[in-house]
Formats: C-alpha cells, sequence, structure tokens
C-alpha cells in the first residue's frame, strides 16, 4: 500500500467542490427565491425558521389568551 496513491481522491474532492459551486451559481441565476425560503440560503438557516414559528407560536397563543378573557368578562379595555 503507497501512501502517494491518496493523493488523487484528495484533489477530486476540491475540484468537486469548486464545480458544485460553479453549477450552484448557474442555477441561482436561473431561478426566484422569496424571503419565506430557508434552508441552503446564505444567511438563512432552518434554526432561523424554526425561532420564527416558535415565536409566532407564543404570539397566537397569547392573542387567544387576551380574546378568550375579553369574551368570557366582557371587558372592553385592561385598566
Amino acid at each position: 500500500m503507497e501512501c502517494g496513491s491518496y493523493r488523487g481522491i484528495k484533489l477530486l474532492e476540491h475540484a468537486m467542490k469548486v464545480v458544485e459551486r460553479i453549477f450552484e451559481y448557474r442555477i441561482r441565476q436561473q431561478i426566484e427565491t422569496d424571503d419565506m425560503q430557508f434552508g441552503f440560503m446564505k444567511g438563512k438557516g432552518t434554526t432561523d425558521a424554526i425561532f420564527m414559528a416558535r415565536q409566532m407560536r407564543y404570539v397566537c397563543v397569547c392573542v387567544c389568551v387576551y380574546y378568550l378573557f375579553n369574551v368570557t368578562f366582557n371587558v372592553t379595555s385592561l385598566k
């Protein structure tokens, strides 16, 4: 087993990364993405989407509780 035989495989990995970036650049020029696209976008990960969903769930619960409180006690404003 020769240690020199592994160098070609390692260089192939770097070459594929370059080819992948070229393909990605060309594809992104052809397609349109909106602001709601998460994952595989620069600066927008799936953890950001999960965080937003949790925040929306919290706001929805607060609004529902406030609405039920108003309906139950016929309160028009909190004093």
